[in-house]
């Protein structure tokens, strides 16, 4: 029996429920705030949580639909504005938009004694409730940026900006700039920041695992192996602590061991360790510099399954 289902957010994981759950026989309604779809792809002056330059960390062949797959001539990574043309494709080829309400919010969620779902939302007209058998959250996890804090940081004169507000260079031209962190974003906003700011320092609280998009001229994801995919959860994925040695494999082997090397991914940045207070005067305290490794520790290109073991039976006979 076909079911009402309201479906929150029409960025690319909201957009596949609507199709999928349509083609079911369903009648989905998708409510979003936005005036078009993409979500947290989609670039707003006041309102998105992109920069203007943006581009994915995927390459079309792995970032598109099975069913609605990207031109076969596509192969490098697309720019965030040209993600968001494949999705009004997608939402025009599979007629989705009748589906979908723009600039409406949903503002309550609320579940029935009955066990179906009463949803409020507000749009230009005013607010209205609707009834629906089941619910569908897709807004993403990117919608509320977490700003840390810092001591001091209420005489701090400088501008505080959370990677979520950078929109474009001339936000930090001429500035001297202190990066902190080195997420998925950071690494390509302190790549940007250091090419147009005065000086940018970049402040790590440990060592990144720092790749390029491109390897031999083609997208580093077609290029992948199963061992390179499955590192970062082999490492985290117990708590045991006979198992440090896990740990210290991953950032033996991912920890900047000069500054050139991560210049060659970040850009002109200067590495600190662990942003600490920031004080008046537009300065903030970092660290000191990441600790000096050996020039022979070089960043490890752990090719095979046996260069990992041989590295294993290495640090463990190191911990003992």
């Amino acid at each position: 029996m076909a079911k009402r289902i309201a479906v929150v957010g029409a960025g690319p994981s909201g957009l596949v429920t609507v199709k999928e759950l349509a083609e079911e026989g369903h009648q989905p309604t998708c409510f979003e705030r936005a005036a078009g779809l993409g979500g947290v792809f989609r670039f707003g002056e006041r309102d998105g949580v992109v920069w203007e330059s943006c581009r994915l960390t995927s390459s079309p062949l792995l970032t598109s639909f099975s069913d609605f797959p990207a031109p076969a001539d596509r192969v490098m990574h697309l720019r965030v504005g040209e993600y968001v043309d494949y999705l009004d494709r997608y939402c025009d080829a599979f007629d989705l938009r009748r589906h979908i309400r723009f600039e409406t919010t949903v503002e309550a969620v609320t579940r029935n004694p009955g066990g179906d779902w009463t949803v409020r939302t507000h749009d230009a007209s005013g607010t209205r409730e609707a009834r629906f058998d089941a619910v569908a959250i897709c807004s993403g996890l990117h919608q509320h940026p977490h700003v840390p804090r810092f001591p001091g940081q209420e005489t701090y004169t400088g501008a505080v900006l959370h990677g979520a507000q950078y929109r474009r260079p001339s936000q930090v031209a001429r500035k001297r700039v202190l990066v902190v962190g080195a997420g998925e974003s950071c690494a390509d906003v302190t790549a940007e920041v250091a090419a147009n700011a005065a000086e940018t320092v970049l402040s790590l609280r440990r060592g990144v695992a720092v790749q390029s998009r491109v390897q031999l001229g083609k997208p580093k994801d077609l290029q992948i192996s199963r061992l390179m995919n499955s590192t970062a959860h082999w490492v985290f994925q117990t708590r045991n602590p006979a198992d440090d040695y896990k740990r210290r494999v991953y950032r033996w082997t991912f920890l900047p061991c000069d500054q050139a090397a991560t210049r060659t991914a970040l850009g002109r940045a200067a590495i600190r360790q662990d942003a600490r207070r920031a004080v008046p005067r537009g300065r903030a305290n970092a660290r000191a510099r990441i600790h000096g490794l050996s020039s022979r520790r070089r960043l490890l290109d752990l090719r095979c399954a046996s260069d990992l073991r041989r590295l294993l039976r290495r640090l463990r006979g190191s911990v003992r």
